[in-house]
């Protein structure tokens, strides 16, 4: 048996910020559930949120027997089972990210993505109407107080 590599070149990021990463880290849970996509059975895996509004729900929903879950399925009750395209697509792109570890990459660039930009355009815009608000208050003024002393 080999005795593992001392030192390992290939420590995380996780190693070198333990204490960031345990801040930032929410506590989450895995949850399987059985789709039906393109005629095929798809296990779709969702990470929730403790305390969430999905948390949240599912602990409020009264608990299926398993001869609730067979009457389902034989009757063919697909309808919140079936996963369309875009469900399917975004599950696919999140595993995707996660399997090639892109969401800290993902995540630093997209604080100069297109949501973000015209966000910063619009408090610039509320900026400028503002001080130009500012303005047009300050020459009513001086207007009136030239009025009055002529």
């Amino acid at each position: 048996g080999g005795g593992g590599g001392g030192g390992g070149g290939g420590g995380s990021v996780l190693d070198l910020f333990p204490d960031r990463v345990a801040r930032d880290e929410k506590k989450t849970y895995v949850v399987q559930e059985q789709r039906e996509f393109a005629g095929e059975k798809v296990t779709v895996e969702k990470k929730v949120e403790v305390g969430s509004e999905e948390d949240l729900r599912r602990k409020r929903a009264p608990k299926k027997s398993n001869l609730d879950s067979l009457l389902e399925s034989l009757e063919g009750k697909g309808g919140s089972s079936r996963l369309n395209t875009k469900a399917k697509t975004a599950y696919d792109w999140d595993k995707f990210k996660e399997k090639e570890k892109l969401e800290d990459e993902l995540s630093e660039y997209r604080k100069d993505g297109f949501i973000e930009k015209q966000k910063f355009l619009a408090r610039s815009d509320a900026r400028r109407d503002e001080l130009l608000r500012e303005d047009r208050v300050k020459e009513r003024s001086a207007r009136r107080s030239q009025g009055g002393a002529a």
